[in-house]
């Protein structure tokens, strides 16, 4: 399926500004009306990509998951390979040029939650 590229760059603005959003509030308090004010795109816009915010949430997380696990699998040296400079330096490059995602899924409400009720299983 080809996706036009209006479609790119409208979910890129929402995934952009609700980052943004959830870098100052945890995701339960923030609202679709806010993020859509925000990056200045009307409701009906915002429900076209995404269900909800959680949607959203776990869009951005299955990607970030899926990428991590790319660099990990073409990057990870080969067994007797003494050195895992180009391999860190990969890694800690994706961390650091998604730093404002990070440090919100990190400091965000939710996250403190799913770690806490992952130590239960």
């Amino acid at each position: 399926m080809v996706i036009d590229r209006r479609t790119i760059r409208t979910q890129a603005a929402i995934e952009t500004g609700f980052i943004e959003v959830l870098s100052q509030k945890p995701l339960n308090k923030i609202t679709v009306l806010e993020l859509t004010e925000q990056i200045n795109i009307g409701r009906g816009t915002f429900y076209s990509h995404y269900k909800d915010l959680f949607d959203l949430y776990n869009r951005i997380m299955q990607e970030t998951t899926r990428t991590l696990s790319r660099l990990f699998d073409e990057n990870y040296p080969d067994p007797g390979t003494d050195s895992y400079e180009f391999f860190a330096n990969q890694m800690i490059t994706y961390v650091d040029e998604h730093r404002k995602l990070f440090t919100s899924l990190m400091h965000n409400d939710l996250g403190a939650n799913l770690r806490f009720n992952s130590r239960k299983c």
